[in-house]
């Protein structure tokens, strides 16, 4: 099957470089991890290995991770047919790509702490799926419908051959929307605040436009306490009347600014504060992130927030994005 390009950029460019490709590994004895089986295919990941093993007729992705001086734990998929391989040219240090039939195709991502996450589908529908979202696509790979929600069997250990969402109303079917919402200003061009404290006076710590998903852990009068992100994620207060919840969710469009990271500045990280002195986040930006919020101070921007497609969520300064296709 042949990827669009968008796709590729969209999905992988935030991992490493694919021309590379994961290093395919043909000595590495699977049963020193206490993994059975024949052998078919291995990949060396960035904290373990990935090995495609066949067992009773059937096939099985496990992969192997330390937990702990010369300690392994071994996690694994479901039984897959029997014609399953990875795809080691699109697979990364980070990211696995499972392929069966003529028709089924995943990337899964390592979202950290081996939280192994799908990524993007090719099957009976095209769809791409962010942690509290998923977005089908078209054959030009535009986005042709989006529902929110965290996708329940999302984690690599949940894929099987009879379980596998290879739609995307089956994919939707598993959307678990408790506990979040979405930004949802009546005006598509202003932005909320994420506060300190849960009233208007507290310092501001990003105005965030529509579309920005929230997790919700406290309700206090007119105000919710909320995660943006999903690990490490920026915690303050938005006002309650501004965000969408449940079903509401799915007609809320994204408002995100087209803008476009400056040449060779994708592989900079994310800082931990608007204040570019401070500490970094340890994320690589990636051209699969988007600009979901900014700093502003007096009408002038002098830091974007940035949310990359797995999660992670930190300031650039405001110069790093230019106007243009982002």
């Amino acid at each position: 099957m042949i990827r669009k390009g968008m796709i590729f950029l969209m999905v992988f460019a935030l991992l490493l470089p694919l021309a590379a490709g994961a290093e395919e590994e043909e000595n590495i004895d699977a049963e020193e991890f206490g993994i059975t089986g024949t052998v078919i295919q291995s990949l060396v990941q960035r904290n373990g290995y990935v090995f495609l093993m066949e067992e009773n007729g059937a096939r099985f992705a496990r992969l192997a991770i330390p937990s702990g001086e010369g300690e392994w734990e071994v996690l694994s998929t479901g039984a897959l047919p029997a014609d399953a391989h990875l795809d080691t040219f699109h697979s990364s240090p980070d990211g696995i790509t499972i392929l069966w039939g003529d028709d089924r195709y995943m990337d899964y991502a390592d979202c950290g702490d081996h939280d192994y996450r799908l990524a993007y589908v090719e099957a009976e529908d095209r769809y791409e799926v962010e942690p509290y979202c998923i977005r089908k696509l078209d054959s030009d790979g535009q986005i042709e419908e989006c529902r929110r929600g965290f996708l329940r069997s999302g984690s690599l250990t949940d894929l099987s051959a009879e379980t596998f969402p290879s739609s995307f109303e089956m994919a939707a079917q598993e959307l678990d929307r408790t506990g979040l919402a979405v930004v949802n200003n009546p005006d598509e061009s202003d932005r909320l605040h994420l506060r300190k404290e849960p009233n208007k006076a507290s310092d501001s710590l990003g105005r965030f436009y529509n579309g920005t998903m929230v997790r919700v852990n406290e309700t206090d009068g007119e105000w919710c306490k909320v995660e943006v992100g999903y690990r490490q994620p920026l915690t303050g207060w938005m006002l309650k009347k501004y965000l969408a919840f449940e079903d509401d969710m799915d007609g809320v469009g994204d408002a995100f600014p087209d803008l476009s990271l400056s040449e060779d500045l994708d592989d900079e990280n994310l800082y931990a504060y608007a204040d570019a002195a401070c500490t970094v986040q340890a994320f690589e930006i990636g051209n699969g992130a988007r600009v979901t919020g900014a700093v502003v101070s007096r009408g002038e921007t002098l830091a974007w927030v940035v949310s990359t497609w797995a999660g992670d969520v930190g300031y650039v300064p405001a110069d790093w994005y230019t106007e243009g296709n982002g």
